[in-house]
């Protein structure tokens, strides 16, 4: 009995070194992908900024 709660419990070290790994990794994806969202905001930021303010109309060629 001793012996397969030892072999249980190592397994289940085992499971858990397994998802900490998955996490860990997850965790890096996570930020990477906020990284991106955050540049991605700032583009589309821009972009609403300078279509909101259009450059002025060429002046047509006199005054009437």
């Amino acid at each position: 009995a001793w012996t397969r709660a030892i072999d249980a419990s190592d397994l289940v070290y085992g499971e858990v070194i397994s998802l900490r790994t998955t996490v860990l990794g997850q965790t890096s994806e996570i930020i990477e992908l906020q990284a991106a969202d955050r540049r991605r905001q700032t583009v589309i930021s821009e972009l609403l900024r300078d279509s909101t303010h259009p450059e002025p109309p060429e002046k047509a060629g006199g005054s009437a």
